[in-house]
């Protein structure tokens, strides 16, 4: 572009953009190949990625969104949709990676989010297992009544 905001022209007369930076899928698969990961690993973490974009409702890039946003996907993601642990798990690693290597940001919040324990035995001393494990991870009124009823 000119000094004008305008495009450059080349002498044939034709105008000439600047070249697009690369969308966030094609460099988070780039990241993801660059640094060797499996083409399955490539698959799922841009499976999470799309949908926490989507959940976000799609406008916002995640480098405009935070910790608030990830820790609401994650929260969906455990209380609404009852996904498994390992499946949690999957979600997280790939927004950690997204955040980290796909955008730069080492944010120490990308650090503490609370995973989900894989079994009885993570749930640490002095735990029982009614108690929430997590506080953001809570489950609402209305999915504890669905649970009970169908017992």
């Amino acid at each position: 572009m000119d000094e004008g905001g305008g495009r450059k022209e080349e002498k044939s007369g034709r105008s000439v953009l600047p070249p697009a930076a690369p969308r966030l899928l094609d460099a988070l698969r780039e990241r993801l190949r660059y640094m060797h990961y499996s083409i399955r690993t490539e698959e799922a973490y841009v499976y999470w990625v799309r949908g926490f974009v989507r959940w976000a409702g799609g406008r916002r890039h995640p480098r405009e969104m935070g910790p608030t946003e990830v820790q609401a996907f994650l929260s969906m993601l455990a209380n609404e949709r009852r996904v498994a642990a390992a499946t949690h798990r999957q979600a997280l690693s790939a927004l950690l990676f997204l955040y980290r290597e796909v955008l730069g940001f080492d944010m120490p919040w990308l650090q503490q989010l609370g995973r989900p324990p894989t079994d009885e035995h993570d749930l640490g001393p002095g735990i029982e297992a009614r108690e929430p494990l997590f506080p953001c991870y809570r489950v609402t009124p209305s999915s504890t009544a669905r649970a009970t009823s169908a017992s």
